[in-house]
């Protein structure tokens, strides 16, 4: 396990057990775990991380759009992501796509072609990033149509 460990339920409650520990039985062959790891990776906390500046609120299927970072660099790459919905510990429908980049007018400024068509990316609402040199910048959130 990593560095940072979350314990997710309290040991009491005013004197009595939690629901939680309510749940385990001392002979159970398969005990359940109530941690989970946080991982944080090295770039959250970088100063130089890029930002978005510029992007639009929606964007059209095969249509190019301008995006802009903050970040300088020869190796940028713009993604669309789609975190889907989660059920059950799974994960349905996640997709992520690297869009075609040009540089556009301006320092930090791009022209970005959008996903030819539905079956590359279905319609909907996506975390849009900038990645200069390996580091992501944070999602912003664009509708695809």
């Amino acid at each position: 396990m990593g560095d940072c460990l979350v314990l997710l339920h309290r040991t009491t409650n005013n004197g009595h057990r939690s629901f939680l520990q309510q749940q385990q039985r001392k002979d159970s062959s398969f005990p359940t775990e109530y941690r989970v790891e946080i991982f944080t990776p090295d770039y959250a906390e970088n100063p130089n991380r890029p930002k978005v500046t510029r992007a639009p609120d929606a964007i059209a299927y095969g249509k190019t759009f301008d995006v802009a970072t903050n970040a300088q660099g020869q190796d940028v790459v713009v993604r669309l992501f789609s975190p889907g919905f989660h059920t059950h510990a799974i994960s349905m429908q996640q997709r992520m796509v690297e869009l075609e980049v040009k540089k556009g007018a301006g320092q930090g400024a791009y022209t970005v072609t959008a996903p030819p068509r539905s079956s590359v990316m279905q319609a909907g609402v996506h975390l849009l990033f900038i990645v200069v040199g390996g580091v992501p910048s944070e999602g912003v959130w664009v509708k695809l149509a």
